[in-house]
């Protein structure tokens, strides 16, 4: 895999934002504060895509890579995302995928260390909950991992 400079980043990132510009917020800092940490959540999806198609073919295969980065983007642009913040520091979030008519997954989630057993967790739940009743949805489901449902709860 070919090494990338900044301005071709840059560059990618600018690209990509005029193709998603309707679906998209404009990048400027209260965005990238508030996307941040649902993108750290997102490492472990690439994890599964790397485990499913290998390291080497997922890093060295340019067109598996496009048609990952492609597939990645349509399927999380319009998720539900939840945002902690101390001040303004953020602390924790969390991601809500739409699996049907009137569910949802509660598919990624984290609060900083610090931050543990403080309520974080249980409040942005009830504020995604909350927010999942108002557009319609029944359930949420919280997955142990794609292959094996845990819990649903009724919204």
């Amino acid at each position: 895999m070919e090494d990338f400079t900044i301005n071709e980043m840059q560059d990618m990132q600018r690209k990509l934002q005029e193709k998603y510009k309707d679906k998209w917020e404009a990048i400027g800092p209260e965005t990238g504060k508030n996307k941040l940490l649902w993108m750290v959540g997102e490492i472990g999806e690439v994890i599964d895509i790397i485990k499913k198609n290998g390291g080497t073919k997922a890093c060295s295969d340019a067109k598996l890579r496009n048609d990952l980065v492609e597939k990645y983007i349509k399927e999380s642009a319009d998720q539900p995302f939840f945002a902690a913040y101390d001040s303004d520091k953020p602390i924790g979030f969390l991601c809500l995928k739409e699996t049907g008519k009137e569910t949802v997954e509660l598919c990624v989630m984290g609060v900083l260390k610090d931050y543990h057993r403080k309520g974080v967790g249980r409040k942005l739940f009830e504020r995604a909950k909350e927010e999942a009743k108002q557009a319609g949805y029944s359930f949420i489901f919280v997955c142990k991992n794609r292959e094996k449902i845990v819990n649903n709860i009724n919204v």
